[in-house]
């Protein structure tokens, strides 16, 4: 469970990995009940490609391509665009002087909120992460984010919070703290997210990762705010080279979602995934909604 160390919510991939996203504001007008999202990754030792088409359910269609390069042990280079010619390239330097350090910079060029540049520093060893963040947009905008994770024998306490300057304005956003008990079979985690200055956005949450066997684990979280939610996921291992996830999301009294992933490593070269998200309050009751039904795959070619 290393990857939920350095994390200041619950992000276990069982639920949170793999299942189709939200390519549209959902108070869009609905033109059909079906979301299309698809995805190709070239990958070699030292290059990986990835190329995305999506359709999203107002008819609009979309796509965007990743190339990221390994230029060395310490150096890697990734550039991207899509159709929208939003444009961006980042730089990151790894172990640079002391083991552990992580330092990138990258600008962006988007159509909708301009050109921005953001400088990422982080300091990882066995009991403590550090990550500090900065972002400037040519808008006068500057967004700073600062998180910490400290470790002791099977616990963690994380911290992060941020101070959004503007040219006539300047607040402290969101902040989070996370602790977190571990052990080799599961994992409790409890996280706060609120704001210094606004004192009705606040959300309290809490999840539990079970290993049941090797083949099958489980999640359940739970979060109370604005708008409270309930997850359960399970995934589970066919064989060595399948793999099904299945989760349940309840939003709210208004929303309820299944979602299905299956992936499938056809040979040393070439994997296959499939996956749904359903909104099933829509499916069954025939409710009328501005969240549709979203479907993806992807094929990975490992070279």
């Amino acid at each position: 469970m290393a990857h939920l160390f350095h994390k200041l919510d619950f992000n276990s991939d069982i639920i949170n990995k793999d299942f189709p996203k939200s390519t549209v504001d959902s108070k869009s007008t609905v033109e059909s009940d079906l979301s299309l999202n698809s995805s190709l990754t070239l990958k070699s030792s030292e290059t990986k490609v990835v190329v995305k088409a999506n359709r999203n359910n107002d008819g609009s269609t979309g796509s965007s391509a990743t190339c990221t390069r390994t230029i060395n042990d310490n150096l890697k280079l990734e550039i991207n665009g899509d159709t929208k010619f939003d444009l961006g390239a980042k730089l990151t330097a790894t172990d640079l002087g002391t083991k552990g350090t992580e330092l990138s910079l990258s600008g962006q060029n988007s159509q909708k909120k301009g050109t921005s540049l953001h400088f990422n520093a982080v300091y990882k060893n066995d009991n403590v992460a550090l990550d500090f963040k900065v972002g400037h947009s040519l808008s006068s905008k500057t967004d700073i984010t600062a998180s910490g994770v400290y470790k002791f024998n099977d616990y963690s306490m994380g911290l992060s919070g941020g101070y959004v300057v503007e040219s006539d304005d300047h607040k402290f956003s969101d902040c989070a703290l996370k602790v977190q008990y571990e052990q080799e079979n599961y994992t409790g985690v409890f996280y706060s997210k609120f704001n210094l200055v606004e004192d009705d956005d606040q959300t309290i949450g809490f999840g539990y990762n079970l290993k049941m066997n090797p083949k099958c684990e489980a999640v359940t979280q739970f979060e109370f705010g604005n708008t409270s939610t309930a997850t359960v996921g399970v995934q589970y291992q066919l064989d060595d080279n399948s793999k099904l996830k299945t989760k349940v999301l309840c939003e709210g009294n208004n929303q309820l979602r299944t979602g299905l992933h299956y992936s499938h490593k056809v040979n040393d070269d070439v994997e296959f995934s499939f996956g749904t998200d359903l909104n099933t309050k829509k499916l069954f009751n025939g409710e009328s909604s501005t969240d549709p039904h979203r479907f993806a795959f992807a094929i990975d070619f490992f070279g």
